[in-house]
């Protein structure tokens, strides 16, 4: 699944904008090549119409580790710092289920554990 989507990516980043002289699609171009007629969007801005509020404010991620896919260790520069934002911190308290254990036959017993987190934004 990973190398489909390695691909499409590649095939969006070399993308080609295809219009004629009506406005039109017009021309044809190999079955490999990725085509569009318009745009995208600039998401780091607002569109309200769309009901897109950019990426201020945006919580992203700075995990780092073998275990942790690239996607997400990029999270912050791609979301804040390429949009031109600046990244606040924030200590946080997350609460999870913790200690797990059977009880008799048919149930489970979890207590409910606090951690202490950072969590990042753009600003």
């Amino acid at each position: 699944m990973a190398a489909v989507g390695d691909r499409l990516r590649r095939a969006y980043e070399r993308a080609r904008l295809l219009i004629s002289n009506r406005g039109e699609p017009a021309g044809t171009e190999s079955r490999n090549v990725l085509l569009y007629t318009s745009p995208s969007s600039n998401f780091c801005q607002p569109n309200l119409t769309l009901g897109y509020n950019g990426t201020y404010g945006r919580e992203c991620s700075r995990r780092t580790g073998v275990s942790v896919p690239l996607t997400e260790q990029d999270s912050c520069r791609k979301l804040c710092y390429e949009c031109g934002h600046g990244l606040r911190q924030e200590a946080a308290t997350e609460s999870s289920t913790c200690n797990c254990r059977f009880v008799s036959c048919c149930s489970v017993k979890c207590d409910i554990c606090t951690t202490n987190v950072q969590k990042h934004f753009c600003n």
